[in-house]
């Protein structure tokens, strides 16, 4: 074997592991970041929807009334930047933002990031002081 494919081998398993390591529940070999999302909406409205990816697919779920979703985030250390994704949508309204960003991961204190969803729009929750800040207004136009 010469070097070139030597080369060549290394980076696929160092590829291939840490896509591995992204898959599981564990975030081995990268860090760890939860991304929790509460359903703040009016009682009894229609349930809210989420669909968040990034280089994986979370898959689409429901947030019932009162409920928090978590994401385990898992971002590899040897890749400069990464981002993951959701679209929320409740009867009408949706919005599609960046849930986690990590060149900006030092707004989630102790790596976790918490978004609260309400009938005004999304919000974002600073971890130690839990005040909310309005990130985003619902979008109303056809998906």
């Amino acid at each position: 074997m010469n070097s070139s494919n030597t080369i060549k081998n290394v980076l696929l398993v160092i590829f291939l592991s840490t896509n591995i390591f992204r898959a599981t529940s564990s975030c081995s070999g990268t860090r760890k970041y939860t991304a929790r999302i509460t359903n703040s909406l009016p009682r009894d409205s229609a349930p809210l929807h989420y669909h968040c990816s990034s280089d994986l697919d979370f898959g689409t779920k429901v947030i019932r009334e009162g409920q928090t979703a978590e994401l385990e985030l898992c971002v590899s250390p040897i890749v400069e930047y990464s981002a993951f994704f959701c679209r929320l949508w409740w009867g009408s309204k949706h919005k599609t933002f960046e849930i986690f960003n990590s060149k900006n991961s030092d707004e989630c204190k102790s790596h976790v990031c918490s978004w609260s969803v309400m009938g005004d729009g999304i919000y974002y929750q600073d971890g130690p002081s839990g005040k909310l800040s309005k990130k985003y207004d619902w979008d109303s136009n056809a998906m």
